[in-house]
């Protein structure tokens, strides 16, 4: 498609670059977000798991002691209250125990005890799970409990702001954006030198030379850059310059001699008419002085045949051969 438009080869290695680079590139960059996105999420769970870790040792702490486990979780609202009051200013929304029924047992929040979180499904699913889900624009971690001997003891919820989330995320996403047209660009301009030196280069300098043999110039120089395909139709072109310049000389040399033969029968020709024209003139000078050497003595015998006649009778022997000679002479 390219190869019909009418650019040159500059702006179609341009644009065939930017069509390749740019739609892999950008894949690329997204994929690379998704995945910082990621690493960012589970850095915000490490920093939630930090957060609470004063909880989960005080719970599996009691639990040594007690079996009561809504007793143990309720009394984490104290330490929930005071982690919340810390970290409130970091982006913290909430801090919640819950049990494995997804019943609030403890809470920074006095109200909230009591209440279910399996009214959403995503919590549900991630509440035996150490994950973090977005629900109505708060990031949660869970971050289950267990004991030394592998009990559940419940599951802690905390909560960030999404929005302190969310600009950290677009942070990243606006890094990797401008890294990856930072990246696009220099690698558009790196590939670009590198097709200009091994191909765009060679062509431009092969259709200069190329012009000055169809304008007659054919002593120009044809230097192979590359061992290539290009190199190759250098080399090509430059076979065929030397045989239009060997065919040159021979039809050169042959017109030499062409012509040379032409004047060779030229002079022989006019030495011929010459030798025609002096034969010619002999010629005539000779019937010239024939004629008037025959002429003299022959007027003698006609007028001395006349008179032979006219002394013989009539019809007589001498006179018929007198008549024969006076005849002949006419």
């Amino acid at each position: 498609m390219l190869a019909n438009l009418h650019f040159n080869l500059r702006t179609k290695v341009s644009l065939l670059i930017g069509v390749i680079l740019i739609p892999l590139l950008g894949s690329m960059a997204w994929l690379q977000s998704r995945q910082l996105e990621k690493v960012l999420l589970v850095a915000v769970d490490a920093q939630a798991r930090a957060i609470v870790y004063p909880i989960i040792k005080d719970m599996r702490f009691l639990h040594k002691t007690s079996s009561y486990l809504e007793w143990i979780r309720r009394v984490q609202s104290i330490k929930a209250i005071e982690l919340y009051n810390i970290y409130k200013d970091s982006g913290v929304t909430h801090i919640a125990i819950v049990d494995v029924n997804g019943i609030v047992g403890g809470h920074n929040d006095p109200r909230m005890l009591g209440v279910s979180i399996l009214d959403d499904n995503l919590a549900k699913l991630a509440l035996d799970k150490q994950q973090g889900i977005f629900v109505n624009s708060l990031y949660t971690s869970f971050i289950p409990v267990y004991d030394e001997h592998n009990i559940y003891l419940g599951t802690i919820c905390i909560g960030f702001d999404g929005k302190h989330t969310s600009s950290k995320v677009n942070q990243i996403l606006l890094y990797t954006a401008t890294m990856a047209t930072l990246i696009t660009i220099f690698c558009m301009g790196l590939l670009y030198l590198l097709l200009w030196q091994v191909l765009v280069k060679p062509i431009i300098c092969l259709q200069v030379v190329t012009e000055r043999i169809a304008g007659g110039d054919l002593l120009a120089k044809i230097d192979p850059i590359t061992r290539d395909e290009v190199g190759c139709l250098a080399m090509a072109i430059a076979a065929m310059r030397d045989s239009i310049q060997d065919k040159i000389m021979t039809l050169e040399q042959y017109q030499v001699s062409l012509e040379e033969q032409i004047q060779l029968r030229t002079t022989e020709l006019e030495n011929a008419l010459i030798l025609a024209k002096n034969a010619s003139q002999t010629k005539s000078l000779f019937i010239s002085n024939m004629s008037h050497e025959l002429r003299t003595p022959l007027n003698g015998i006609l007028g001395y045949a006349h008179i032979l006649k006219q002394g013989f009778a009539d019809g007589s022997t001498y006179w018929r051969s007198a008549n024969i000679i006076e005849s002949s002479g006419r």
